[in-house]
């Protein structure tokens, strides 16, 4: 009896939470709070949704970023950037910005081979006309390596393709 009532107070407590922290529904979530744009406009003058250059890879350049060039992937391109080359064992955050074609509904990246054996797959979050995605870099060694792009276009059907990304570099080789 006294496990019951401990389980159903923790189920309404975690249930309280659940349903109150957000604060209300998806069609009353504001994705635009605290950007600095107007709702439908962005700084670089274009509408919502309307491909843009890769300001933000530009921005990255000159912190030190490096830019991975482009991919055409399930009817969309993206460029692709980096804070710099990967390090084994670590994490690295990627930036993807539409610069051409349709927004994937699903985007995921690897870095390793392409069956995706030693590495993690990561799903990209989606913001606007961006993604961000944090990618595992695997601390064991590779033999050729590359970072693999899986999209989801509109119509369900995933499509996967490889860019150059540099070899990871490990702490132990000098």
């Amino acid at each position: 009896m006294r496990n019951s009532l401990s389980l159903i107070a923790l189920f309404t407590a975690s249930s309280l939470f659940v349903f109150t922290s957000c604060g209300g529904t998806d069609a009353e979530h504001d994705e635009h709070a605290g950007h600095d744009h107007a709702e439908g406009a962005h700084d670089d003058g274009s509408a919502e949704g309307e491909a843009t250059t890769n300001d933000h890879a530009s921005e990255m350049e000159e912190h030190g970023a490096m830019d991975l060039g482009s991919v055409k992937v399930a009817g969309a391109t993206l460029e692709l950037d980096a804070p710099g080359p990967p390090a084994a064992g670590t994490t690295v955050t990627l930036n993807a910005q539409l610069t051409e074609g349709t927004m994937p509904e699903t985007l995921r990246l690897w870095y390793g081979l392409e069956s995706g054996v030693g590495s993690m797959k990561a799903k990209a979050d989606i913001h606007d006309d961006h993604f961000h995605v944090d990618v595992e870099i695997p601390a064991g060694a590779m033999e050729k390596p590359m970072l693999w792009v899986e999209a989801q276009g509109p119509s369900g059907d995933k499509e996967v393709r490889s860019m150059p990304y540099p070899e990871a570099v490990s702490d132990t080789v000098k």
